[in-house]
Order: C-alpha cells, then sequence, then structure tokens
C-alpha cells in the first residue's frame, strides 16, 4: 500500500474527500497509510471519529493487530508497528503462543 497526503496537494484532496464522506452523514472514517501530522489536522477539522490504520496515533482511534504487536506474525514487521513482545513462547492447554516475559508462569 502506497502512503497518502505526503505533499500538499495530496494532503488537501484527501482532506476534501474526508469532508465530502462527512457531508453524507457518516460517524466514521478510516484512514491508512497518511502521515500522522497530517491525519492530527484532519481529525482536529472533522467531527466524524478517525480511524488510524498505519497512520500514527494522531486519530480518535488507532487500529492495531494483535499479531504484530505480540510479534506472532509470520511476516516482517510492518513499518508503523512496534512489538512489545519479546518472542517468549508460552503454552496454555497445550496451545503455544507468544506472550512478554512479564507474563508469570502457569503451573
Amino acid at each position: 500500500m502506497k502512503a497518502v497526503g505526503k505533499t500538499f496537494k495530496s494532503a488537501t484532496q484527501l482532506y476534501k474527500e474526508i469532508k465530502l464522506i462527512e457531508e453524507t452523514g457518516a460517524w466514521s472514517v478510516e484512514v491508512e497509510c497518511v502521515p500522522s501530522k497530517v491525519l492530527e489536522e484532519i481529525s482536529k477539522n472533522t467531527s466524524m471519529v478517525t480511524i488510524s490504520i498505519g497512520s500514527g496515533n494522531k486519530a480518535d482511534v488507532q487500529f492495531l493487530f494483535a499479531e504484530d504487536i505480540l510479534g506472532y506474525g509470520k511476516i516482517k514487521l510492518p513499518r508503523h508497528a512496534k512489538s512489545k513482545s519479546s518472542k517468549t513462547k508460552c503454552k496454555i492447554d497445550n496451545t503455544e503462543f507468544c506472550c512478554s516475559q512479564s507474563v508469570k508462569k502457569i503451573k
């Protein structure tokens, strides 16, 4: 996916499109791969709830995938994701999964 809103022209066009969506009566808009500073300004200037996927934490809601956060995904970690896991393997009821080292071992 290619980033949108990196230039003034592109950011302005994105803002206009989001305002058009707002005029339809929509209550929220999902925004992907937009610079966080651009999304921050858009969020300040719309009554809709802005939802960020890969656009930083300046939206009203930031959607994150558990696989990215836990470091359990099978693909390379996306640029916008930060793993919060030490990639320790845990096992509960014969099901193995990743967990942080702060999780207490179950006897």
